[in-house]
This record gives C-alpha cells, sequence and structure tokens, in this order.
C-alpha cells in the first residue's frame, strides 16, 4: 500500500470530481496453481489471485471479480488443520437506486455465506506466490449542505458500472478544520465553498485492515 500524492498533502476537491489518494494491494497474495474442481466443473481457475481473509481461521478469497461472475469464492480450513476442506460465496454485485453495481474488487469487509464441503481435501501447496492487484482509493465530493460535506470513495472512473464505491460519509463542517476516519484515511476538512472542499488526509499504515 503507497500514498500516490504525500502525506499530509492539502487537495482541492470540486464537487462530483474524483481524486487519487492511495493505492492499495492484498497482503499475502497468492495464485492457484491448479483447477478447483467441484461436480466435474471448475469452481475457481488455475491462475486466480486470491488472498488471506481477515475473517477467524484459514480462509483464502478471491481478490478480483471474473467476467460474468456474481460472486467472489473463498476457500477455508473449517476444523485449523491448515488444509483447506470448504468453499463459500459473498455478493459480487449490490442493488442500488434500482440498478445492479458489480464490485470489481474485493474490499473491505465481507462476510461469506453458502458454505459447502469440497470433494477432498485441498493443501496449501496448490497456491504459489503472486503479486496482487493494485487499485486506487479515490475521494468523491457529492456535495456540500449547510451542515456537512457529503464524499465517498472509490475504485474506478465515473460511469464504470463495475465501481467499487463505498457508502457516502460526512464530515461536520460546524466548526473548521474538521476530521473524520473513514477506510482507514485520516481526512481533514479545512475550508471549501459552494462547489469544493480543501481537504488533507493521512494515508493507512502499510498492512493495515481496511474497513
Amino acid at each position: 500500500m503507497a500514498a500516490t500524492i504525500p502525506d499530509g498533502s492539502e487537495l482541492i476537491v470540486g464537487k462530483k470530481q474524483r481524486v487519487g489518494l492511495v493505492k492499495i494491494a492484498p497482503a499475502g497474495a497468492v495464485r492457484l496453481n491448479r483447477d478447483v474442481i467441484v461436480d466435474g466443473n471448475v469452481l475457481i481457475p488455475v491462475g486466480t489471485i486470491m488472498a488471506p481473509s481477515v475473517l477467524p481461521g484459514l480462509i483464502y478469497c478471491e481478490v478480483s471479480r471474473r467476467p460474468k461472475q456474481d460472486f467472489f469464492k473463498c476457500l477455508e480450513d473449517t476444523d485449523g488443520d491448515r488444509v483447506l476442506d470448504n468453499y463459500s460465496s459473498t455478493f459480487a454485485r449490490e442493488y442500488y437506486a434500482g440498478s445492479t453495481v458489480k464490485y470489481e474488487y474485493m474490499l473491505g469487509k465481507f462476510d461469506p455465506w453458502n458454505h459447502h464441503a469440497l470433494p477432498g481435501p485441498l493443501a496449501l501447496s496448490i497456491f504459489e506466490d503472486a503479486d496482487g492487484p493494485v487499485v486506487t482509493m479515490e475521494l468523491d465530493l457529492i456535495g456540500n449542505g449547510k451542515r456537512n460535506s457529503t464524499f465517498r470513495l472509490c475504485t474506478a472512473p465515473v460511469g464504470r458500472i463495475d465501481e467499487l464505491c463505498m457508502d457516502p460519509f460526512r464530515i461536520d463542517i460546524a466548526q473548521l478544520p474538521a476530521s473524520t476516519k473513514y477506510f482507514g484515511l485520516q481526512l481533514t476538512l479545512t475550508s471549501l465553498d459552494a462547489d469544493s472542499v480543501h481537504i488533507s488526509f493521512v494515508p493507512p499504515a502499510i498492512g493495515s485492515v481496511l474497513d
């Protein structure tokens, strides 16, 4: 994880404008060196990049959405013997304002569900070290109100249906400067006008969990 601009830099963010803040990548990324087969079908294909989850236990999940895929797949060790014996899914899409948003990357907290036993145990040797995708987190100013400014953090250019945008968050503007911490970023709003804000930020520490 690395900042795209210097720590503590002050930015001017215009309304409905995206500004890149930090680049993030999954820790401990690995690549499958063979297909994972269930009922004669490829559940997760060879070459898929996965990463360990921060959830309790040993869980590896896909970090990028495959084409035409509605779920991220995970492989799990359910009995603590460091052998993978279960698989599960978590949604790669969400219904929002009457439309479907598909997530390109698994970021933040996702809860696997739809758990099933694998047809046979898988040793951790199915993985080899790999580089995970690098994602740029962008700050989006939705607007300024009388009491607060509203922002989102997103990971794709404006208009991409597969972008991942976090829930909007607000900074109280009753007394400036005003700060908040969101998804690992420390953001401080120093001044504003009708269509823009001046904001500084401190990026999350390398290796930190984003939530």
